[in-house]
């Protein structure tokens, strides 16, 4: 009996498809800045291993790194370019 979970809006807690127009405004926000879709979910197929922040949400929040979604909010994933570029050139040296 698995549900699917629609992702919800962080800032007006409606499904995607409820959003206006290109920019994806959130319902009934005219005039209101920042009133866009927006979800906690990290980037599709990225995980909290692979943001800058992973060392201090592991400490502060007990974070593994697994995690596909983000516990702040606004969302603060930003991703770990050494940690890509290292991962690149290991790559690259190996070809």
């Amino acid at each position: 009996m698995g549900t699917n979970i629609t992702p919800r809006c962080v800032n007006c807690s409606r499904p995607a498809e409820s959003h206006i127009g290109e920019g994806r405004t959130c319902p009934g926000s005219a005039g209101l800045v920042g009133r866009h879709y927006q979800t906690m979910q990290l980037p599709s197929g990225l995980t909290c291993n692979d943001c800058q922040f992973m060392n201090f949400c592991h400490g502060f929040l007990g974070r593994e790194g697994s995690e596909t979604s983000c516990d702040w909010f606004p969302i603060k994933f930003v991703p770990d370019i050494a940690k890509f570029q290292k991962l690149k050139q290991t790559e690259g040296g190996a070809a």
